[in-house]
């Protein structure tokens, strides 16, 4: 809501299309927020490397120092008349809970758009489960030893994609961006059933997946996001259930895969990645169609009753 806002506020100043607006603000978010990832994994396996016995307590208390001090930055950023509520009774957290649900059944569009979060959520446990718990802890050329700096290679690629994202869905148009979003995550399991995980790890194999991998990771990071946005920029309302339901559905696909993936094979697990990314790629852009669809109607019928 409070990026609905901001973003809302700047198109009417600068006159820029707020789906645009949406889509900058969403590229500079993933940067900002995906190049310090990235800056913590090598951090850690840097201090990992060079003193191991104290290399816990230092990492966590860099890590909490940060977070403390970014809440104190938060807590300096202008409110936007978005103040919010401190209310956290029972009824208030059912009531919120339901806006959310009940808007997933009302608005097809949002309902389309949550097997791209389910497909992500799937994605994002398989790969740290098992690229990471087995192709790569078990290689023989790479080992537990680079989990921390390979890590940072998808977050990387997030960071470094998020600006040129931003410019080819202002340009051509977000279904671009999202399809070769969902086409990378939909790589992430395809690949498996191609190549053995001893040929997947290794130095030459195991860098160009997680580029892919961070490609789409960067996608939902990103671009997802925006779209989200421009779905409810005249309803900001709306746009809290809305991203209470992309969390939510995206938090439980993740878990579902945490404790589950243990009882499946390997290719069960890329299955599953690769339907759930074909079939989000295939509903997002029915979503779009619906979205385009909708406000094409509306300016047909605006346009009619202004003449």
């Amino acid at each position: 809501r409070y990026f609905a806002r901001n973003a809302k506020l700047y198109s009417e100043l600068t006159s820029i299309p707020v789906e645009h607006v949406n889509t900058n603000f969403a590229g500079i978010f993933a940067t900002s927020y995906l190049g310090l990832e990235m800056v913590a994994k090598v951090l850690a396996t840097v201090i990992f490397l060079s003193f191991p016995d104290q290399a816990e307590f230092t990492i966590f208390t860099i890590y909490t120092a940060v977070a403390v001090s970014s809440t104190f930055v938060i807590a300096g950023l202008s409110e936007l008349s978005e103040y919010g509520t401190w209310d956290f009774n029972y009824e208030t957290i059912i009531s919120n809970v339901g806006a959310a649900a009940k808007l997933v059944y009302e608005d097809v569009r949002l309902a389309l758009m949550l097997p791209f979060q389910i497909a992500f959520g799937f994605a994002s446990s398989f790969v740290p489960y098992y690229v990471f718990g087995t192709v790569i802890a078990g290689s023989d050329s790479l080992g537990t030893a680079w989990v921390g700096l390979l890590s940072a290679i998808i977050v990387l690629t997030g960071a470094l994609m998020a600006i040129p994202s931003a410019y080819l869905a202002n340009t051509y148009g977000k279904q671009v961006v999202m399809s070769i979003g969902g086409a990378c995550l939909s790589f992430a399991g395809l690949i498996f059933f191609f190549i053995s995980d001893s040929a997947l790890g290794t130095w030459a194999a195991i860098i160009p997946f997680l580029i892919m991998y961070g490609i789409g990771r960067g996608t939902w990071e990103n671009t997802n996001k925006a779209v989200i946005a421009d779905f409810f920029t005249d309803t900001p309302d709306l746009s809290t259930a809305a991203f209470a339901a992309v969390s939510f559905s995206n938090g439980l696909a993740g878990s579902i895969g945490y404790f589950t993936f243990s009882d499946m094979t390997r290719l069960e697990m890329a299955g599953i990645v690769l339907i759930a990314s074909v079939t989000a790629t295939g509903c997002y852009l029915l979503a779009s169609y619906i979205h385009e669809s909708n406000k094409n109607s509306g300016s047909s019928r605006l346009a009619k009753y202004n003449s």
